[in-house]
This record gives structure tokens, C-alpha cells and sequence, in this order.
């Protein structure tokens, strides 16, 4: 309306952007932080492709599968481990890590090793997670700590990843893109 108000994409359509699913991909994602990404990116990879969500019991299960009819997506929940995948090596084109904490922990580490193990070789590891935001946003944010970017890349090198980047950090989410080695 007027011209010095700045209006951004939803996080969700940017969320999309990163991730950049395709028609026909096999999709990934370990975690249900992001419910909604993880069922508009399933829309897009549609009924060519295979959408696998795995999170921990009945209640996210739920939150999942109702993510994915209000946009009318396709996906498999499987309950599991993140840290343990019931799943076969080089198997995803793209595989989406969506949490909220801090990867610092060994579990993480164990989790970027997994998404790593079921890539597909040359295949991208996304990882979404929260960013401080800058300025009165920021002081207001909770006090878990979020990652910094050089923390994020680093775990994705230690993983196995290479071509290492940080994609962008909108709306307090940063985005963050490696892949499989050939």
C-alpha cells in the first residue's frame, strides 16, 4: 500500500525456496519443528515423488498429517530416532534437518551423520533451525540459545558434507545447505 513499508515472503514460501524440493524428488525430513515446510515442500516433490517425515509419537504424527491434508500432500510418518533412521543408504534426493536447538549436542551430530547416510550421493542436506534475530526482536527471543552460523557449517563439514553454505536467515530461521559427497 505504501511504498516504504518493506514486505517480506512468508517464511513458509521462503522455507520452500530454500529447501527447493522438485517434482518427483524423495524427500526427507528428520524432525517435525517445521510441520508446515515439510508438508508444502511434499506438495511440491507430489505424487511422482515420496515425502517421508520422521518424528516421535502419536501427537506428532498428528500434527503432521494434518499439516499435509490443508495442503492437500501425500507423506509417510515414520516414528523413529533421529539419531537412528529406519532407512536405507543413498535413498533422498533432499533431506530437510528441522529443529530447534542447539547443535552442538552429540545427538545432533549423530543426526547429520544419518542425513547424510541416506542421500543420495551428490544429494542436498538442508538444515533449518533458529537464528537470532537482530534488534529488539532479538533481546525479545527466548533465552535457548540459537546456533551460530559457523557452529552450523562446521557440523555440516564434520558430518561428511561438502560444498557448505549458509543459504539466508529470514524471520529468525536460518537455512543452511551441504552435500553428499559422489
Amino acid at each position: 500500500m505504501f511504498g516504504w513499508f518493506r514486505t517480506a515472503a512468508p517464511a513458509r514460501e521462503t522455507g520452500v525456496a530454500m529447501v527447493d524440493p522438485r517434482s518427483g524428488n524423495s524427500l526427507l525430513v528428520i524432525g517435525t519443528a517445521h510441520p508446515r515446510l515439510a508438508a508444502t515442500c511434499a506438495a511440491v516433490t507430489g505424487l511422482n515423488g515420496r515425502a517421508v517425515i520422521v518424528g516421535r509419537g502419536a501427537i506428532e504424527q498428528k500434527v503432521v498429517e494434518e499439516a499435509a491434508a490443508a495442503v492437500g500432500a501425500l507423506v509417510e510418518f515414520v516414528d523413529a530416532p533421529a539419531a537412528m533412521l529406519p532407512l536405507d543408504t543413498d535413498t533422498f534426493d533432499v533431506v530437510v534437518v528441522a529443529q530447534r536447538t542447539d547443535i552442538t549436542h552429540a545427538n545432533d551430530q549423530a543426526i547429520f551423520a544419518e542425513a547424510f547416510r541416506v542421500a543420495t550421493p551428490a544429494g542436498r542436506v538442508i538444515i533449518v533451525t533458529g537464528e537470532r534475530r537482530a534488534g529488539i526482536f532479538g533481546t525479545l527471543q527466548s533465552a535457548t540459545p540459537a546456533p551460530k552460523p559457523e557452529v552450523v557449517i562446521a557440523a555440516l563439514k564434520a558430518a561428511g558434507g561438502v560444498a557448505v553454505r549458509r543459504l539466508a536467515g529470514v524471520e529468525g530461521i536460518g537455512y543452511f545447505e551441504a552435500r553428499k559427497p559422489r
